[in-house]
C-alpha cells in the first residue's frame, strides 16, 4: 500500500474528526477503508500512521485474505498526548 498520496497540505493539521480516528486506532488497529480516505492520507502524511497489512476481519473475504490496517505510530501518541495534556490544562 501507497504511504499517503502527498497532496494534503501539510500547513493545516489533521481535524479533531481525524485525531479521533488516530485515538480509535491507538486503541486497536482497525481496516483502513472503515475511515475516509482523505483522513487516513493526513494521518499517514503527518506520520501519526501507517498502514499494515494483516487478515481481514469481513466474513464475506475469502479465509487468508488481507487488507491495510490503520497502525498508530509512536508520533501519533505523542501528538494524542499533547492534545490530551491540553485539556488537562484548560
Amino acid at each position: 500500500m501507497a504511504k499517503g498520496t502527498g497532496h494534503l497540505r501539510m500547513d493545516k493539521p489533521p481535524s479533531p474528526h481525524a485525531m479521533e480516528c488516530l485515538r480509535r486506532a491507538a486503541r486497536a488497529p482497525f481496516p483502513a477503508q472503515e475511515i475516509n480516505f482523505t483522513v487516513r492520507d493526513k494521518l499517514l502524511d503527518f506520520g501519526y500512521a501507517v498502514l499494515e497489512d494483516r487478515p481481514s476481519p469481513y466474513q464475506t473475504h475469502r479465509k487468508g485474505q488481507t487488507v491495510a490496517f490503520i497502525v498508530c505510530t509512536d508520533a501519533g501518541r505523542s501528538a494524542l498526548a499533547l492534545i490530551d495534556s491540553g485539556k488537562a490544562s484548560s
